[in-house]
């Protein structure tokens, strides 16, 4: 399973606002407060929304959601999940029909479209923003596989499409490919060409992966020295 993380800070007066702009919004469930990870001691306490998924799901997707806690204080951080209960949190989704929660952590999609998700307790505010696509069917890359010499730019798309066939669109994996060594495939792309890579650390294997919800797709690729 890929994890993608987003650890969100602010300002006490921006929280501030945006928690009163959160209490009007229509909540989708209160936990109650319980005892937390009790991590004892000053230091630096940041909050994050983990998910259990990437930000881009397609409609009936599952997706998980957890509240993570982190504590540093002189360089070094202690952290884990603040409970899956979200112990106190107020949670909201804007648009407020995106998702229905299904378990105590778990949400679907029934909503095409982009939506924001928001954990308030007292006056810390975490948020992640999600795109719901229509039903996918298939997710695979464009090429299958590739052969490419060390410094070569490429172009590989991981397609989404439809049970017509018809591209939904296009999914971006948001990290590098990482191989045997220091060989990797970094992304250089722009918004004129999402699809385009660089080939660099010298000879190995790669494989990039492209997710989306709970479908991934691979593409291997063979560097070889120049």
């Amino acid at each position: 399973m890929i994890h993608h993380r987003l650890r969100v800070t602010a300002s006490t007066a921006l929280l501030l606002a945006a928690v009163a702009c959160l209490r009007r919004a229509p909540a989708l469930w209160m936990a109650e407060p319980r005892s937390g990870l009790g991590f004892p001691g000053p230091g630096d306490e940041r909050f994050s929304l983990e998910i259990q998924a990437t930000p881009l799901l397609a409609l009936g997707d599952t997706v998980s959601l957890t509240i993570n806690r982190t504590r540093c204080h002189a360089d070094v951080c202690v952290g884990g999940y603040d409970g899956p209960q979200f112990s106190g949190w107020m949670l909201t989704v804007d648009p407020a029909e995106s998702l229905e929660r299904v378990g105590e952590d778990r949400f679907v999609a029934r909503r095409i479209g982009a939506l924001r998700v928001r954990a308030v307790r007292g006056d810390t505010v975490v948020t992640r923003v999600l795109k719901v696509v229509p039903p996918v069917a298939t997710l695979t890359w464009s090429p299958a596989a590739m052969h490419v010499r060390d410094g070569d730019t490429l172009r590989a798309c991981a397609v989404a499409r439809d049970t017509r066939g018809q591209v939904i669109g296009i999914v971006r994996p948001d990290y590098a490919g990482i191989g045997q060594g220091m060989s990797a495939i970094m992304s250089i792309a722009t918004q004129q060409e999402p699809c385009r890579w660089v080939a660099t650390g010298g000879a190995g294997q790669v494989v990039l992966a492209a997710v989306l919800g709970s479908r991934v797709a691979r593409l291997p690729v063979t560097i070889v020295a120049r």
